[in-house]
């Protein structure tokens, strides 16, 4: 890394940590979900926070979950969009971030999701923190998906998704995403690479982002400088489920919403 990059990393995240800022909290691991892990007894309203911004998903894994600035929202297979009370509903895994956006770059011409991903990624001062990743700008295509809530006996989350999920497109969206970047180092605790949920601004659009087009806006980003993992209860499903499993090809079958290769 050139020294000067690396001389303003360190400023910049001695003063993130004095300022108390940049600090993820997670509930579970994307391994204990692709597992069935779907009961949850823990309430969002332990991860919502003024400022906060975050993604999961909700018991009986019932909908995405994206959070912006405290205010949580629940995107259902059906594709309604409602707003939960953090204290009336649990969540079996999510992530969520205190973010307050260290930079920005703007989109200015039309960029494919790939093509968005590998602009954020080369802006990154180091690839092995996590980053908070928010987005807000106009789409001319955007593909998402969530899923139905489900019953017992659970199946694997690579199941729920190639059967039961529910894909949804719309052209020329307006909104925003938020998510993150989690380096390899953490596969299974999280997932690697981006992980980004949508909102259309006339919140009546969202879900799990597949793809999309970009077509103006901006993008911002904070490197975490703290991390905990806030795991469920010893006597509950996850005291049991297989944690060394291999799950590497199921995480990439539904993040992608699609059959591995």
């Amino acid at each position: 890394m050139n020294p000067y990059l690396t001389h303003l990393f360190v400023l910049v995240a001695t003063a993130l940590i004095a300022n108390g800022a940049s600090h993820i909290h997670q509930y579970a691991t994307i391994d204990s979900l692709l597992a069935g892990g779907y009961d949850s007894d823990f309430p969002c309203s332990r991860l919502v926070r003024p400022g906060h911004y975050g993604i999961g998903t909700f018991h009986q894994l019932d909908g995405e979950m994206l959070l912006l600035n405290g205010e949580l929202f629940q995107i259902k297979a059906d594709g309604s969009i409602t707003r939960p009370k953090p204290d009336s509903i649990t969540t079996p895994f999510a992530t969520v971030m205190d973010f307050d956006a260290l930079d920005m770059i703007p989109i200015k011409q039309p960029k494919t999701l790939e093509a968005l991903e590998a602009t954020i990624e080369n802006a990154f001062l180091s690839l092995n923190h996590l980053y908070g990743i928010h987005i807000k700008g106009t789409f001319s295509r955007v593909v998402t998906r969530s899923v139905p809530p489900q019953e017992e006996p659970y199946k694997p989350l690579v199941e729920v998704v190639r059967n039961q999920q529910v894909r949804f497109e719309k052209e020329t969206v307006t909104g925003e995403i938020f998510g993150f970047w989690v380096p390899e180092y953490l596969e299974g605790v999280n997932v690697p690479g981006f992980h980004l949920h949508l909102i259309s601004d006339d919140r009546s659009f969202g879900g799990h982002l597949l793809d999309l087009v970009m077509e103006s806006g901006t993008v911002s980003w904070e490197p975490a400088m703290a991390f905990t993992l806030h795991f469920p209860d010893p006597e509950s499903d996850f005291a049991t489920i297989n944690l060394l499993e291999e799950r590497e090809a199921e995480l990439r079958e539904v993040e992608l919403g699609a059959p591995a290769q």
